[in-house]
């Protein structure tokens, strides 16, 4: 008996996600991952790799945790002249209202955006977020485990450069969404 071909649901996602003017691709890099860090760089590109956002971001942190740099590269000498969050957050949150938000691991950047709002007395609004590690996850491993950025880059046998700097998770992200919506059968290979 021969097996028919179908398409999985996350390649038809991605198929649809790219083919809608308003998503947009969201990264941030933070001084950490407890409630008291902050943004300190997002990106944020059309899924025709258009950047509408490339910003480092001042902090209120003395000094850039080591176990963050350490994942970026980023000091806190790199922020220097760099602009506060309050200063860009009227046209950002605008933005990112109006916008759907595709971001790899959304739990965690959305989290970061609401907590360095709060940071500074700001309220973000009501998000349209679609999480790709989620769909990524699916497709490779039927949500038996999530999936990092590198490991779906590597996955998708996508050349991954500058890792964990918001432009380029960006691009990376994009690219995977890419792979994944130019798959043809539900069997991942």
């Amino acid at each position: 008996m021969e097996r028919t071909s179908t398409v999985h649901p996350s390649t038809i996602w991605a198929r649809e996600i790219l083919a809608r003017p308003d998503v947009v691709i969201l990264d941030t890099e933070t001084t950490g991952l407890r409630d008291i860090d902050e943004i300190i760089e997002i990106a944020i590109i059309t899924t025709q790799n258009k950047i509408l956002l490339n910003s480092l971001f001042q902090c209120q942190m003395t000094t850039i945790p080591p176990g963050a740099t350490k994942v970026h590269g980023l000091v806190k000498s790199n922020l220097e002249g760099a602009p506060t969050f309050p200063q860009v957050w009227n046209a950002l949150s605008k933005r990112l209202a109006k916008w759907e938000i595709l971001i790899y691991n959304a739990s965690y950047d959305t989290k970061m955006l609401q907590l360095t709002a709060e940071r500074y007395g700001r309220t973000l609004p009501k998000l349209r977020v679609h999480c790709l590690m989620e769909r990524v996850s699916a497709y490779i491993g039927g949500y038996k485990q999530m999936y990092k950025l590198s490991e779906a880059c590597s996955y998708f046998q996508i050349e991954q450069s500058s890792a964990h700097r918001a432009l380029a998770d960006v691009q990376n992200s994009l690219k995977v969404l890419q792979a994944l919506a130019a798959r043809t059968t539900d069997t991942p290979t």
